[in-house]
Parts: C-alpha cells; sequence; structure tokens
C-alpha cells in the first residue's frame, strides 16, 4: 500500500504556538530537543484535525474557535513548564523525527478492511479520506525517542485500541462511502 498522504493540521498549529510562548518565555531551554518533546507532548493531549492531502487548506489560530485556540494554547504553556521541569538533556540524542504511531496503525489496518468490507472505493484520495476521518477519531501517540516508541508499541497490544482502530477505519469507509464524491460512488 502507498503510503497515506494525510496530515495533522494540529502540528503546526501546536509548533505555531510553541513558537511564540518560546519568543516570550527567554528563561526556557530553547534547544531542538526540547521543543520536539514539548509538541509531542502537547499533541498527545489535544484533539487531532486530520485532512487528506487535497483537503489541506493551511488551517491558522484565526480560523478557530476560541475555546479550542484557548485549549491549544493552555496544553502548550503546561508542555513548556512540563519539558522545562523535567528536560531529556542528558539522554543521548534520538535523532527520530516527531513520529505519530496511530498513523502507522490505520496505514496497516486500511487495506485489510477495505478487502473485508468488499465494494469500497480503494483509490488514494478515498484511502487518505478513509485515513484523515479514522485518525480524527482516535487518540494521537506521538514519540520523538526510541523509548517513547516502545511505550507507544506497547498500547499496539491492547485490544481496545486495535478495536478503536477498526472501528475508526470502518466509520471512515462509511462516511466516504456517503459524501460520494469519488466516481466509483457515482456510478452506483
Amino acid at each position: 500500500m502507498a503510503s497515506l498522504r494525510v496530515h495533522n493540521q494540529m502540528v503546526d498549529l501546536v509548533r505555531e504556538v510553541l513558537e511564540r510562548q518560546l519568543a516570550e518565555w527567554e528563561s526556557v531551554c530553547q534547544c531542538q530537543k526540547c521543543f520536539d518533546d514539548r509538541v509531542a507532548y502537547a499533541l498527545n493531549r489535544l484533539d487531532p484535525l486530520y485532512a487528506a492531502s487535497e483537503d489541506a487548506a493551511a488551517l491558522t489560530l484565526e480560523r478557530l474557535d476560541k475555546d479550542r485556540v484557548y485549549t491549544i494554547i493552555a496544553v502548550c504553556t503546561e508542555a513548556l513548564e512540563r519539558i522545562q521541569d523535567q528536560p531529556r538533556h542528558d539522554a543521548a540524542a534520538s535523532g527520530l523525527a516527531l513520529y505519530n504511531y496511530t498513523e502507522n496503525l490505520v496505514s496497516t489496518m486500511i487495506n485489510a478492511v477495505a478487502q473485508e468490507m468488499g465494494n469500497v472505493c480503494t483509490c488514494d484520495t478515498c484511502l487518505d479520506q478513509v485515513a484523515a476521518h479514522a485518525l480524527d477519531q482516535l487518540p494521537p501517540k506521538y514519540a520523538v525517542s526510541h523509548k517513547g516508541q516502545q511505550y507507544v508499541r506497547l498500547d499496539e497490544l491492547d485490544h481496545k485500541l486495535r478495536n478503536a482502530v477498526l472501528t475508526a477505519v470502518c466509520s471512515g469507509f462509511v462516511a466516504v462511502r456517503k459524501r460520494g464524491d469519488c466516481s466509483f460512488y457515482a456510478a452506483k
């Protein structure tokens, strides 16, 4: 299966808020490792905003409702304080990019679900829309270190998480079918 072309727009929003806050909070560590840890910390506590690549109009803080913006700011402030209190500077450089393991779970399950459901479109556009729909319903599992990835992978063994992924992917196929944007569904 080709990799999914989805993007959690919350990543951009969190980075924007943290960059603004760091410009004002000169007393906190400004290193990349602490920044990445803060981003992962915040993203694991916020609802995702996934979009399929062609649907991904640039989402800005100004386009969100005020309550959601306040929540993002509050969670980013908590991330600044928490990582400042417990930095990982003594750890070896991880070399890992920000990684959402939930995306991997959805990606691996999407083809199996499509085969099982049958009579669903499997074009890249529809699969991306299914993935975006599913990922918006699931808790993110971001990691920026090998240790973090190990903790996140332990969740894969959790049957509740696997069932939640299965349910979200099925729901995504149903939603995309109902929307009927694809010629596959328009012909039916």
